[in-house]
């Protein structure tokens, strides 16, 4: 499986063809609704949460220089550096693109790796409040796409975790295999409105 994410377009594609992504999905079928949102806020908003996931990825990777970081990032880091020291997380993959060539959609996992000994996906968020519906849904993405894979390292457990301004953070797991079954339900609803649209 040949898989591209285009960052300047926020596009995938898989094998040539172009896919929708989770969090496309979800907002497609009316599960996250940003249109009261003025588009400028939502935009800085998104900025700002790319800024962040860079931040924890070039930490994460050991190549960042926190003497140039943006003060307004440093507590975000510090609270993703705090989940790391409380749980001892060991990180696998990082920011890495994945897809389901089976269910034709890809998309970027934030983290996997071993969280008190269970592989398990994380998905991280700076929100103002994690909206653990969805992003039980997403999660449930990813551990779709990435379990197909990642045959002989199969994820079993999901969680989100908040980044909170002031440092600290708050973790959510997701259990429920059901979130699975909503997904493909979204990808399948989804899929036939933009084949009744277009």
């Amino acid at each position: 499986m040949d898989i591209i994410f285009k960052p300047e377009t926020h596009e995938y594609f898989i094998n040539g063809i172009k896919v929708p992504h989770p969090t496309g999905i979800l907002e497609n079928v009316g599960l996250t609704d940003f249109s009261k949102v003025p588009p400028a806020r939502l935009e800085i908003a998104r900025k700002f949460g790319t800024a962040v996931h860079k931040a924890c990825e070039l930490y994460d990777k050991g190549i960042l220089d926190e003497a140039k970081l943006d003060p307004k990032l440093k507590p975000y880091l510090d609270a993703w550096k705090k989940f790391i020291g409380d749980t001892g997380f060991k990180n696998e993959l990082i920011e890495e693109v994945i897809g389901s060539e089976k269910y034709m959609f890809a998309g970027t996992l934030d983290r996997r790796g071993i969280l008190k000994g269970m592989r398990t996906i994380v998905e991280i968020k700076s929100t103002y409040d994690l909206d653990t519906k969805t992003t039980a849904i997403q999660t449930g993405a990813y551990i779709i796409a990435h379990n197909e894979m990642y045959k002989q390292q199969k994820a079993t457990r999901r969680a989100g975790v908040l980044l909170k301004p002031d440092g600290n953070y708050k973790i959510e797991h997701f259990t429920k295999s059901n979130d699975m079954n909503v997904f493909l339900s979204c990808l399948s609803v989804a899929n036939y409105k933009e084949v009744i649209c277009h």
